[in-house]
């Protein structure tokens, strides 16, 4: 069970990404990317199970599912939105993948102990979810579906990945030990960009929060969930490992992360 809502911002975030404009990107427009060079590369080396049974968290509108469906694997998407599944459900009909897709939050997945061979949050869906406590509970829920020895995989946005990151949040920091009206945890931020572009007062008055990860911090979390750290490294560092630049593929900065779980437990 998540933790708390804290004053309504899971339906916050829902509501972000079924407007308009967040709503084209992400389930229309980015799905014809495809998946990433650091994606596909970490895909590659783990997910050697072909055929093996994949939860997608935060799946938008099938970026990453689909093309996993087309290379034989077994793949449910679930996301928050519940326009995202329904246009999901759609692009994997129309390009012949047998994907399936339903709304679900990632806190309080319905599905089975060890139902899955393979567990992924890409697209830095982890820092969309409120509070270190249901963050740390998603990571549970993964470890919890995932069969003895499966693997996440999962990237989060990284605060140290530029100065004026580093600057904001030991700023920010400070300033709410002073004054905190929002109750917003260590080195969380509100979302400020619609589609990319600056609009402060439409995401002011929408408060939806965003969180920043370090490298420590995560890994710290992910240990508090029970899963083992297997590689992890920034976007250009897995790029760099597999020789394969994606300059124009979204996600500066991001840190990748796959995680194990235990081979002995049941």
């Amino acid at each position: 069970m998540p933790a708390g809502d804290n004053g309504g911002l899971f339906e916050t975030m829902q509501n972000r990404y079924g407007e308009t404009e967040e709503f084209g990107k992400w389930a229309v427009s980015v799905v014809k990317r495809g998946l990433s060079a650091a994606e596909r590369y970490l895909i590659d080396k783990y997910l050697t199970r072909k055929g093996g049974m994949v939860l997608e968290i935060g799946c938008g509108g099938g970026r990453i599912a689909i093309p996993l469906s087309l290379q034989g694997y077994r793949v449910t998407g679930i996301d928050l939105v519940d326009k995202m599944v329904h246009q999901a459900a759609q692009n994997a009909s129309a390009c012949g993948a047998g994907a399936s897709f339903e709304v679900g939050n990632a806190c309080e997945l319905k599905y089975e102990d060890d139902s899955f061979d393979y567990v992924l949050m890409l697209a830095q869906v982890i820092g969309h979810i409120p509070l270190r406590t249901n963050r740390i509970g998603a990571l549970r829920e993964a470890k919890r579906v995932l069969r003895s020895g499966g693997l996440v995989i999962t990237s989060t946005s990284s605060r140290d990945a530029r100065l004026k990151y580093r600057l904001y949040f030991k700023v920010v920091n400070a300033l709410m030990r002073i004054y905190n009206p929002f109750k917003l945890e260590p080195n969380d931020a509100f979302m400020f960009r619609t589609d990319g572009k600056l609009d402060l007062i439409r995401n002011v008055r929408q408060r939806v929060i965003f969180h920043w990860y370090s490298s420590e911090e995560f890994i710290a979390d992910a240990k508090e969930a029970g899963l083992e750290l297997v590689e992890w490294g920034t976007r250009e560092e897995i790029e760099e490992r597999c020789a394969m630049p994606d300059a124009d593929h979204g996600g500066w900065g991001a840190l990748f992360y796959v995680l194990k779980k235990p081979a002995t437990e049941e």
